[in-house]
């Protein structure tokens, strides 16, 4: 059944209006890469437009208005973070605005400490070196199924205190509940996602332990501690923000250096530019198309906005911006400097980026080390889908175990 597209109203001026489908932005199939549809996007429409779908909602374009309306919660707020509106129920802290987002935060930053955080960052790297060697010898793998999938959940599950080896089962979990656009997949994720957090915040209630559950549990805020829906619901926001920029990221890297034998050989003749290079691949493949509500009337830039209004931010276009990087589309791992808000802004810029570029980086540095040369596999290309995020779904790679290195921990 083709989509209801809503009226325009009459604030909204016929020459803002344009036919966007951030779920299925006409043409990406074809081109393979959603980000490309997207730049295409960001240059020929006006950089702030109103669309009819999904219940009618403004886009924004460019850099400075996306970290505008991301950073200023008193005309933008978080309370409605998808399109469409009420597609999920709240989450905490992402649908709360400063202060009571900036209280809850309080609870997430003991997790992000440099004790813990070291400790976290040299798992990372154990589990990444134990997942490279595993598939050295094979000289092929679906890296999603088979590597990038697993190391951002067993962070994730070492920060909530949980055990390392319910990763696959939290993987497609994580995975599932991101598909609002499939509310049935959706449904039955977050239940079975509910029964897992909802047990162990019970044992965790009897038995203190380490990690943000048990943090939460029975750390105050503001005198009171959180009810067990509220953990929960922390949970699930923590597994569905932290997985998939990670998860993705990694993908994205490993198809560009797969692809591109010169990127790959710069890496393995400086391995000083992996950082920057992450931070490029970060910039190049961004992930999240997030939203805000408008708080209350107000005109920003010659466009009125109502209170009530829907706005999408894609922040992969951020970094596409022209005027922030030149020649956007093009991978420069020199670049000097390197503009994007893959990870957000303003108070909700993700609490665990420090983490999460190094799981990438990490990742980098060890794959390169033990398989220098590797390839798209023939016959295949990296399959991917856009909507809430930019994912990767599928990429297929081989090598000649011959070239590769063993090298213990």
């Amino acid at each position: 059944m083709a989509e209801e597209l809503a009226p325009k109203p009459a604030h909204v001026p016929d020459e803002l209006v344009r036919d966007v489908d951030i779920y299925d932005p006409a043409g990406w199939r074809e081109v393979g890469d959603p980000l490309i549809v997207w730049k295409r996007i960001q240059d020929s429409h006006p950089p702030i437009f109103w669309t009819p779908r999904q219940g009618g909602h403004w886009i924004v374009t460019r850099f400075d208005d996306i970290q505008h309306v991301a950073a200023t919660f008193a005309d933008f707020s978080s309370r409605e973070n998808f399109i469409p509106r009420g597609v999920t129920i709240p989450q905490m802290p992402m649908n709360l605005d400063p202060p009571e987002h900036t209280t809850i935060r309080r609870l997430l930053a003991p997790a992000v400490m440099p004790l813990r955080l070291r400790a976290l960052q040299a798992q990372v790297r154990q589990w990444t070196i134990e997942a490279v060697e595993a598939l050295r010898p094979k000289g092929e793998c679906e890296f999603i199924v088979e590597f990038s999938s697993a190391i951002p959940v067993k962070a994730f599950l070492a920060m909530m205190g949980l055990p390392i080896d319910d990763h696959a089962l939290l993987n497609q979990l994580g995975a599932d509940i991101t598909k609002i656009n499939e509310p049935e997949v959706y449904r039955v994720a977050k239940a079975q996602l509910t029964d897992y957090i909802m047990g162990w915040i019970e044992a965790f209630r009897r038995n203190p332990g380490e990690g943000i559950i048990s943090d939460a549990i029975h750390n105050e805020i503001d005198g009171r501690r959180l009810t067990d829906e509220e953990v929960e619901n922390l949970c699930v926001m923590l597994l569905a923000a932290g997985i998939d920029t990670v998860k993705s990221a990694i993908v994205f890297m490993a198809n560009l250096l797969a692809g591109s034998s010169a990127h790959r050989q710069q890496l393995l003749d400086d391995p000083s530019l992996i950082p920057n290079a992450v931070e490029e691949t970060l910039r190049r493949y961004g992930s999240s198309n997030l939203a805000r509500v408008v708080r209350h009337d107000l005109d920003y830039k010659d466009v009125t906005f109502l209170a009530g209004d829907m706005i999408c931010l894609p922040y992969p276009l951020a970094g596409l911006d022209s005027a922030e990087n030149d020649d956007p589309l093009a991978v420069d791992f020199t670049r000097e400097k390197v503009r994007h808000l893959n990870f957000g802004a303003g108070p909700h810029l993700c609490i665990g980026q420090a983490l999460a570029r190094n799981e990438i980086t990490t990742f980098t540095e060890e794959w390169l080390k033990r398989i220098p040369e590797f390839r798209i596999k023939p016959g295949t290309k990296m399959k991917a889908m856009t909507g809430l995020s930019n994912i990767p779904l599928e990429l297929y790679l081989e090598w000649d175990p011959a070239t590769t290195k063993a090298i213990a921990a």
